[in-house]
């Protein structure tokens, strides 16, 4: 994260860094803004309006490596004891989510899942796992499967060649293929026990499109039980997600990175709004070489092979986290045109990055406007040349 300025003149604005995406049906030239310098998105507090007691709001701020990455969390409320409860649930949380969802721990329930495949008893696995896994499969037949929450197989076969140096052959990409058939999956609740059965040797779940996001959900969560606590933000890896209570009016400001500058935190436009889950997903950070090739980071679960589409960038703006995280992915894959038209379908909104031949295009969703910040509405916004 690269810190920016901060400025309390009416209350506390807070530099965080995050990822967002989504997109629509009409074309932005897009913006040059000299506004912030950050990691990813940049996600603060505004002010929203001035309080004359925002002096007794308490503040506190904390990082942690979890899920692979760096976590951000800043608890806002009305008492040091209330904002330090909720950071330490929140931080408990998120390494639980952790150790329960990711495939590279080998306790995991996801790891136990998996090492069981094929056999004939299903694993039994916790109320969140359970969760999870209900909403990851919810949202693989919402995207027609270009998100693919059994993806295990095909990104382990890629890793694989990258570090041989060699692309996977086409019996290779047809055996992981095979593996994929979401449908398959066995996934059953009796009482308060959940239990999974992956039916094939080989197959392996893969919450990694939707478990930053599914993390930060379930940690907000806990935050809110905490009386005095007014507003909360978890930043995971550069997804960011933002919660207010009722009486806390000051809204999230979050800047869209240029996805034209790599690893250089150089934002486009800023977007404000209140609970906000936003994610971005994009081609420009990371990726994987192959004989001195740069392949996308993301597989399309329906041909096998990296993302190769017109979709650079991706940011979605949902009502929950994980809906954000896979939605944003599932956009790369599809396209524009598709994209555009699964984001109306669920009712997400977002905007999509094009590289044209002028420069960087924008297609936002009917409702973006909606969460532009004021001075930045699509009217507004300035030709950029490469």
């Amino acid at each position: 994260m690269i810190p920016i300025a901060e400025e309390r003149k009416c209350g506390p604005f807070m530099p965080i860094a995050i990822l967002l995406k989504r997109a629509s049906s009409r074309p932005w030239p897009a913006t040059r803004l000299a506004l912030l310098l950050i990691a990813g998105v940049a996600l603060a507090l505004g002010s929203g309006g001035c309080s004359s007691d925002s002096s007794e709001v308490a503040e506190k701020r904390s990082e942690l490596s979890v899920m692979n990455t760096e976590a951000q969390i800043v608890v806002f409320g009305h008492s040091a004891e209330a904002v330090a409860e909720a950071e330490r649930r929140i931080v408990a949380d998120l390494l639980n989510s952790e150790r329960l969802l990711s495939r590279y721990v080998a306790a995991s329930d996801i790891s136990r899942i998996n090492a069981a495949a094929g056999e004939s008893a299903a694993v039994e696995i916790s109320d969140a796992a359970g969760r999870a896994i209900e909403q990851a499969l919810l949202l693989s037949r919402q995207t027609g499967g270009a998100f693919n929450p059994l993806v295990g197989s095909l990104v382990s076969l890629w890793r694989r060649a990258a570090s041989e140096d060699r692309l996977p052959s086409e019996s290779e990409i047809a055996a992981a293929l095979e593996l994929l058939d979401v449908s398959s999956v066995e996934l059953r609740k009796r009482g308060d026990v959940w239990h999974c059965r992956l039916p094939r040797a080989g197959m392996s779940l893969d919450l990694g499109g939707i478990g930053k996001g599914w993390a930060a959900d379930e940690a907000l969560k806990v935050a809110r039980e905490v009386s005095g606590v007014r507003g909360a933000l978890v930043m995971i890896g550069g997804d960011g997600f933002g919660w207010n209570a009722d009486d806390w009016p000051r809204p999230w400001r979050v800047g869209i990175q240029d996805p034209r500058q790599g690893g250089r935190r150089v934002p486009l436009l800023l977007v404000s709004g209140r609970n906000l889950a936003i994610v971005t997903s994009g081609n420009y950070e990371r990726w994987f070489s192959i004989g001195g090739r740069r392949y996308n980071h993301i597989i399309d679960p329906r041909t096998g092979w990296p993302v190769e589409g017109e979709v650079i960038s991706a940011t979605v703006i949902a009502a929950d986290g994980a809906s954000a995280d896979g939605l944003a992915t599932a956009c790369i894959v599809l396209g524009l045109e598709e994209g555009l038209r699964l984001l109306e379908d669920v009712g997400a909104e977002g905007l999509l990055m094009l590289s044209g031949e002028d420069g960087l295009l924008m297609f936002s969703s009917e409702g973006m406007n909606e969460y532009l910040a004021e001075g930045f509405e699509a009217g507004a916004v300035a030709p950029l040349k490469k």
